[in-house]
């Protein structure tokens, strides 16, 4: 796998988590001709599947805009 590929696959991830595009599209947009080919690639580089990968990014997203906390000012009462 050369650095074009990694290049494409970390690319894949910002759509995968900025986007709600298919899985298809994506792997098309960030120059996979192949669906299989970029689920193997994907797999062996990041170790879970692009839809996996996504939800996990989905719910982790959830989890710290959940517990954001809006700091307190000193005239706060």
């Amino acid at each position: 796998m050369g650095a074009n590929n990694i290049s494409s696959l970390i690319k894949s991830c910002g759509y995968l988590i900025n986007t709600s595009k298919k899985i298809t599209d994506i792997a098309a947009l960030c120059g996979f001709n192949n669906i299989s080919y970029y689920n193997r690639d994907f797999i062996r580089i990041i170790k879970i599947s692009p839809a996996a990968y996504r939800k996990a990014m989905q719910q982790a997203n959830a989890v710290i805009a959940a517990t954001k906390v809006t700091p307190k000012s000193e005239f706060d009462n």
